[in-house]
């Protein structure tokens, strides 16, 4: 029962400090544009020309905060995380989910959303800003790597602590999910986040994950909206080819690694897969 409080707590601080430093960010612009006399458009103009550097700021802070959690508790901020190599062999196959997963999902938006939605218009300001070229390193690079982070790296191992792999990964993956705070937009979310787990479950690396993620970034928002048809039944139709796809590549990658673990971790050290 303690075990499972601390968990609790645990998860929640670590969800805390990443939106409360998101929103000290937002403040801090706020009031700086308001004692240069900025106008609530102005300062929207200027916070959607600026969204590369303000989530790379906010990040940065996150990630300082939970290295003054970890010092807190006397653990080693970097020690949390499996940074190992993963085989080759398993790069086709995580490539594949993510092809697989970015059909899904894009159909998906597509279908329930429209082009109109809140989600493409984020991604409209993210790819229209003055930082082109930033702005693809940032979906593909930086929100992967503060994500896996976070979510695989912080709250999922932190429910292996007391937790089986299944149960783990479905609570991280609702999070996961809750966290996008759009209700379509979880749905892909939450299937995104039980991939990551499985991958990292079965690699025992990090690295895996932000690949992954960072392929599905890139080709949900520069490759697979440019192929997709206005045709509701051929989206239905990606949407079946991808789950073919995810399955397909799951099962491959299920036969060739040692996975899942269905034992609780008790205490983690990171060779904890092993």
């Amino acid at each position: 029962m303690k075990q499972g409080i601390k968990i609790f707590f645990n998860i929640l601080l670590y969800i805390l400090i990443a939106i409360l430093m998101t929103g000290v960010v937002g403040v801090f612009v706020g009031l700086f544009g308001i004692f240069l006399g900025n106008s609530p458009n102005e300062l929207k103009s200027i916070i959607n020309n600026n969204i590369f550097i303000l989530i790379i700021i906010s990040y940065v802070f996150s990630l300082i905060m939970y290295k003054m959690v970890f010092s807190i508790k006397k653990e080693k901020f970097i020690k949390r995380f499996c940074f190992n190599k993963f085989e080759k062999t398993h790069l086709g196959y995580i490539t594949m989910m993510a092809v697989g997963l970015s059909l899904i999902a894009c159909s998906i938006m597509a279908i329930f959303k429209g082009e109109g939605s809140a989600y493409n218009s984020v991604l409209t300001n993210i790819s229209s800003n003055g930082y082109k070229i930033f702005s693809v390193v940032l979906l593909v690079c930086v929100i992967p790597i503060f994500e896996e982070i976070v979510f695989r790296g912080l709250i999922f191992i932190e429910l292996r602590r007391g937790l089986s792999f299944e149960i783990s990964a479905v609570i991280q993956a609702l999070i996961f999910g809750i966290c996008h705070m759009d209700v379509v937009q979880g749905i892909y979310t939450f299937l995104l986040g039980l991939l990551l787990c499985f991958v990292y479950e079965g690699t025992v690396s990090i690295w895996s994950n932000i690949y992954l993620h960072g392929v599905f970034n890139l080709l949900g928002v520069l490759i697979v909206p440019l192929i997709m048809p206005s045709n509701v039944i051929i989206r239905c139709a990606y949407i079946i080819i991808g789950i073919a796809l995810v399955a397909f590549s799951s099962y491959k990658f299920y036969s060739v690694v040692d996975m899942p673990r269905k034992k609780a971790i008790q205490s983690f050290q990171p060779e904890y897969f092993l």
